[in-house]
């Protein structure tokens, strides 16, 4: 019987700390996050002509163009695929 209250009282200590376990902000550290915040959307906000998803930068177009070269590969493939059963091999 006291062996199970400790673990229950182990596993209740394990939930709080991870629960609680990040310090709280400062004021200040809050407002510079919030700006920071405001100034990253307010990048993708302006209506520039170009796509939201390519806003990032040169990594977000690189990761797009590496997506698209993916799906063509894919499907080039898949087309393959059903070429060779669509016509098998005469053996």
């Amino acid at each position: 019987m006291n062996s199970a209250k400790k673990v229950l009282q182990l596993g209740q200590l394990g939930a709080r700390h991870i629960s609680m376990s990040q310090a709280p902000m400062s004021a200040e550290k809050q407002a510079a996050n919030y700006a920071k915040l405001k100034a990253k959307q307010a990048k993708f906000q302006v209506d520039d002509g170009q796509l939201v998803y390519l806003k990032g930068g040169v990594v977000d177009r690189l990761l797009y163009q590496f997506t698209v070269a993916l799906c063509v590969i894919g499907l080039g493939l898949s087309g393959k695929v059903l070429y060779e059963l669509s016509y098998p091999k005469k053996a």
